[in-house]
């Protein structure tokens, strides 16, 4: 009998529990999440690049990339193969 008790007591406070948020938090949470996604999908294109090791030379800051690919991922127009010197 006790056993029966505990699980409908903890069964009503578990819907509760569920159901107290606000639809207006809710929302506000929502469209937070949303216009974070957005923000990051505007920053950088998703680009995928093999990994194959061919240094480029980015001519502007000297910064070596991996390869053409993540240079251009990057932003990178302009750059020469092989890695920088020091």
């Amino acid at each position: 009998m006790i056993n029966r008790a505990f699980l409908i007591s903890t069964f009503i406070f578990l819907i509760f529990s569920c159901t107290s948020f606000n639809d207006s938090d809710n929302k506000e949470t929502t469209q937070a999440h949303s216009s974070k996604k957005s923000a990051e999908a505007k920053e950088k294109p998703a680009c995928i690049c093999m990994m194959i090791y061919e240094p480029v030379c980015d001519k502007k800051t000297d910064k070596t990339y991996g390869n053409a690919c993540q240079a251009k991922c990057e932003g990178v127009k302009k750059f020469k193969p092989g890695a920088c010197t020091l």
